[in-house]
């Protein structure tokens, strides 16, 4: 199978975030500050690769993106409303 066919076969990817973190009961009230930006870029390369064909969504309880790469967020934020994510 090449990678056109596998493609074809994905109708839909959806990345769940925050799921236990942050919750200061399960002792976990922290954010690993990295999950966010992971997918982002793979949603976005998802649609990319698939020209369109792939419905992706993220769920969040928030977006947070941190550090220098901070800045991505609004390129990826253009990238995402022309990509319909």
């Amino acid at each position: 199978m090449d990678q056109a066919q596998r493609w074809q076969e994905l109708r839909k990817i959806a990345w769940l975030q925050c799921v236990g973190s942050r919750e200061p009961q399960a002792n976990a009230d922290f954010c690993s500050s990295i999950c966010c930006m992971f997918a982002i870029k793979e949603a976005l390369l998802a649609k990319e690769k698939s020209n369109g064909a792939v419905d992706t969504a993220i769920f969040y309880m928030d977006m947070r993106t941190f550090g220098k790469d901070s800045s991505v967020t609004g390129t990826a934020q253009r990238r995402i409303r022309a990509c319909g994510l």
